[in-house]
């Protein structure tokens, strides 16, 4: 599962041609910055592989918040997985900020992402989970020393509020990423409140050894997605190509 839903990550980056700057905070994003922003976070990490495919239809539903410094959306996300040994379903919950979005290039200066996952198919009202543990993850990225931070060594992540409207169907779903079925896809836009603390420990770049992320409070425009992946057929080829190998190995 977790090769296939990295394979989709990539399969999913947006590489289309931008021009013109966001630098923050707030500010809504035009598509064609939109398309930068997902590459640059993409690019950095800062989406987690399994929110990455939906990502895209969620920033263009979402408004664009303040969080401090940051720019900032908020999202809950409801993905079905289809294959074919059955289904299953987890809600992603996440905060994503940044600053210095450079469309042009398709960079960010600097990009924070919370998130928490759970199994089954009831988007959660609050949220109070510790980091790590309890499906609770942090990252932070600093371009000016190429740093990555994660996945958190301490800290919490809570949602003390989310509140959304009615759902209605996607506008301008793809319906595939490559071998990828993209089907059932509903959209709901509202509020999420809470706050969130973390350190977490440098793995590459040359940045302090160690990022302190101060208690923080967001009150941030929130979107919720529901959506179903069907790679059944994903599957299919590739077993159809691993016999096609094994075959050529055997010369039959």
């Amino acid at each position: 599962m977790r090769k296939f839903m990295l394979a989709m990550a990539a399969a999913c980056t947006l590489t289309l041609a931008a021009c013109g700057d966001d630098n923050g905070p707030g500010g809504d994003l035009d598509e064609q910055e939109q398309a930068a922003l997902i590459q640059a976070l993409g690019t950095e990490g800062m989406i987690a592989p399994f929110a990455a495919i939906p990502f895209g239809p969620m920033l263009g539903e979402a408004d664009v918040g303040t969080m401090g410094e940051f720019s900032a959306v908020a999202s809950q996300v409801k993905i079905t997985l289809v294959s074919g040994e059955g289904s299953e379903t987890f809600v992603y919950t996440g905060i994503t900020g940044w600053q210095g979005l450079d469309a042009g290039a398709n960079t960010i200066e600097q990009a924070l992402s919370l998130f928490h996952t759970e199994a089954g198919g009831t988007f959660p009202a609050t949220i109070d989970a510790d980091i790590p543990g309890e499906g609770a993850s942090a990252f932070f990225f600093d371009q000016a020393t190429d740093s990555h931070y994660f996945p958190g060594e301490a800290g919490v992540f809570r949602v003390t509020g989310a509140s959304f409207g009615a759902a209605s169907d996607c506008p301008d779903l793809p319906g595939n990423v490559g071998a990828v079925v993209l089907s059932d896809c509903r959209v709901a836009t509202g509020t999420m409140t809470g706050s969130f603390d973390f350190t977490a420990d440098r793995v590459d770049g040359t940045g302090p050894a160690t990022h302190t992320q101060a208690n923080t409070s967001f009150d941030l425009p929130a979107v919720q997605l529901s959506i179903t992946l069907d790679y059944s057929a994903a599957e299919l080829a590739r077993a159809s190509k691993q016999a096609r190998g094994a075959c050529a190995a055997a010369r039959c």
